[in-house]
């Protein structure tokens, strides 16, 4: 009999011994694993816990909640061996009615401010990555140019910091 392990793709016979890890979950409340599960080593645990959190979190932010979640791994012995956390957020910043984002420039030289330059960079960044077929990477560059784009909507439109003349 063959018993194959999601988390690492490892086949195991039937007399291999696999150890026991326990998964006890805090959400606000705690929910101790009682039964646990056969997992092949330490690596495949952490995946599993990561792999059963994403899981979770998913869940509560597509109920429109702010989730907070911990997972306390224990082996056999009850000793606790990981914590994975995680917490999501979804946050949609919008413009004010008729307000465009624009870029900031200095008045004196036409040069872009710092964060839109830093934009430029961040949209280049994107592209490279998309040229190298790095997914990871590119997950992060959005996430940069996500936070560029939430602190450029939220600075102060240049027109409403003239002075009247």
């Amino acid at each position: 009999m063959m018993l194959r392990q999601w988390a690492t793709g490892a086949v195991l016979t039937a007399k291999t011994r696999v150890p026991r890890f326990f998964f006890d979950i805090h959400d606000g409340e705690t929910i101790h694993d009682e039964e646990g599960h056969n997992i092949a080593n330490l690596d495949a645990a952490r995946a599993h816990a990561r792999h059963a959190l994403s899981e979770m979190l998913a869940y509560e932010l597509r109920q429109g909640n702010t989730p907070s979640i911990r997972v306390h791994v224990r082996n056999e012995a009850g000793a606790h061996v990981l914590t994975a956390r995680g917490r999501g957020e979804v946050l949609i910043d919008e413009a004010p009615e008729g307000v465009a984002c624009t870029r900031v420039e200095n008045a004196e030289s036409g040069t872009l401010s710092p964060l839109d330059r830093a934009a430029q960079h961040a949209m280049a960044a994107q592209r490279a990555i998309d040229a190298d077929g790095s997914a990871a990477l590119r997950h992060w560059a959005d996430m940069l140019v996500w936070a560029i784009e939430r602190a450029i909507l939220r600075r102060p439109n240049a027109a409403s910091r003239r002075k009247p003349e």
